[in-house]
């Protein structure tokens, strides 16, 4: 296993250390132990007995920090060092396993001897700036600003054609192709930007599903106009023989209003992979489901299809951007930030 840290803020470079457990394979929870690691020990709900010394291990200078690391598959006993040389962080772990090993599982001077640096090439995604700027554009649907920002970089630099910049812009191109089928809301006092499918931004007599996508969440609202009150406590959406789409709410925090008729409309988070079959299901069937089993049944309009599918569209394509510069990221051993 090969666990990188970052220490762009002190030089040019990443570090790569090499750990090993006794077997020779990494697990899994020894992984999320080493996770929960960089993003922080001190801020971990999951950490206790912490303490720290300073010490000298072959003539460095380091700090040597001791703690518990509580995770499902038990307690972790976990050894860590970070010291300062030539102008560059390092920070490594080495730990016991819940079946209470004597002994860490990797020594600090077989850490030592593992160091790498791994320098990215010249590329679009080696400065933090750019990267942190495609992020806050893709989430913000922002997609011509990424062309501009691509542009702007291949005038300066003239890239090899092996350089990420030429897939930002197809991907930008995708994205843009996928936008038209949405209209985008932003509200600057709450910094939000909402994306809706045309012709679909609210609950009405006739529209029951509205998804949206609020930065990089993706949402839903479900609810209808009527005569009568359902109370409804569950939704489901049928989209193939005895296949359904559900969703999760609180009962409490569904909006119930009287205006010329009455209205219940819940909000909550929607799974791509669940409006994905719900755009390719043929006459799928909402059912509200309320107290006294009442039911109020509602097939979906040609107009909430087509705002699904906008959405997914849009969705997929904002998730291929962050997904591209997460995979340069993982491939050059930066810890993703957003």
């Amino acid at each position: 296993m090969t666990f990188y840290y970052p220490y762009e803020e002190n030089a040019d470079g990443y570090i790569a250390v090499a750990t090993q457990s006794m077997d020779g394979q990494m697990t899994e929870s020894e992984e999320n132990l080493l996770n929960a690691f960089v993003e922080g020990i001190q801020e971990s709900e999951n950490v206790s007995n912490f303490s720290s010394e300073k010490m000298t291990v072959a003539g460095i200078n380091a700090i040597k920090s001791d703690f518990e690391m509580s995770l499902d598959q038990g307690v972790y006993s976990v050894v860590s060092y970070s010291f300062i040389e030539d102008s560059k962080c390092y920070l490594f772990s080495a730990y016991t396993s819940p079946e209470g090993l004597d002994e860490p599982s990797v020594t600090f001077s077989g850490i030592i001897d593992s160091i790498s640096i791994i320098v990215p090439e010249d590329d679009f995604l080696k400065d933090k700036e750019t990267r942190n700027q495609l992020f806050s554009m893709a989430n913000s649907y922002n997609f011509s600003g990424i062309t501009d920002l691509a542009n702007s970089y291949i005038e300066t630099n003239s890239p090899a054609e092996t350089d990420t910049v030429y897939q930002f812009i197809t991907l930008a191109e995708q994205a843009n192709a996928a936008l038209e089928g949405c209209s985008v809301e932003s509200d600057e006092f709450d910094d939000t930007v909402v994306a809706y499918g045309n012709g679909v931004e609210k609950i009405t007599g006739d529209t029951n599903i509205v998804p949206y996508l609020e930065g990089y969440s993706l949402k839903v609202k479900l609810g209808f106009y009527a005569s009568d009150w359902i109370f409804f406590e569950d939704v489901k959406i049928k989209v193939g023989e005895d296949d359904y789409v559900s969703f999760y709410f609180d009962y409490f925090n569904v909006d119930r209003e009287v205006d010329n008729g009455i209205s219940e409309i819940a909000t909550t988070r929607l799974e791509e992979d669940d409006l994905a079959k719900i755009v390719n299901a043929e006459a799928p069937v909402m059912r509200f489901l309320g107290k006294d089993e009442k039911t109020r049944d509602h097939e979906l309009t040609q107009e909430e299809m087509a705002a699904c599918s906008a959405i997914l569209n849009l969705s997929t394509a904002r998730k291929n951007i962050t997904d591209t510069i997460n995979a340069w990221m993982d491939e050059n051993g930066i810890s993703k930030i957003s």
